[in-house]
């Protein structure tokens, strides 16, 4: 079910303001030709390319509803999300308990836990960092340096002296 926020209206007046300006740029010689001299330069062009992105993420950020809790029936969550939300899943729901450093397998804040010999005070193991080690005192060193190296491959950035 669709849902319009106050900033979802104002985000589209302000779309559609720049598409009633885009409009008036076409129609009028002068300013056609400033835009296009503005789209020429790499500079311009790069800017715009920025700026569509961030203006993309706006708009799927800008579209809400309530997401339906059964497949066949009319009944719907009072939870409101957005598109992003749904593209961006894992970073909504994928939440630990506290902060914790990168590359970390054991929370930041000690939390007592109830053992057989007494409570004690220990560092959880989170949830979803480092989930995927087995034996994290061993396989964290390694892991780091496999996700790093794969990122500077990924990005052709090179590795410092």
């Amino acid at each position: 079910m669709p849902v319009v926020l106050l900033t979802d209206a104002l985000l589209f007046v302000l779309l559609g303001g720049a598409a009633l300006y885009a409009v008036l740029v076409l129609r009028t010689p002068h300013l056609r030709q400033a835009w296009r001299a503005v789209a020429r330069r790499p500079g311009g062009a790069a800017s715009a390319l920025v700026l569509l992105f961030f203006v993309g993420v706006a708009v799927l950020d800008s579209l809400h509803f309530h997401p339906r809790l059964e497949a066949g029936g009319e009944v719907y969550s009072n939870e409101i999300l957005s598109a992003f939300d749904v593209l961006a899943g894992p970073l909504r729901t994928q939440v630990e308990r506290s902060y914790s450093e990168p590359f970390a397998y054991r929370g930041h804040s000690r939390v007592v836990r109830d053992a057989a010999a007494g409570p004690a005070l220990e560092y959880p193991r989170l949830r979803y960092g480092g989930a995927h080690l087995q034996d994290p005192e061993r396989e964290r060193g390694a892991d780091i340096a496999r996700r790093v190296g794969a990122r500077l491959l990924l990005t052709g950035d090179d590795v410092p002296p």
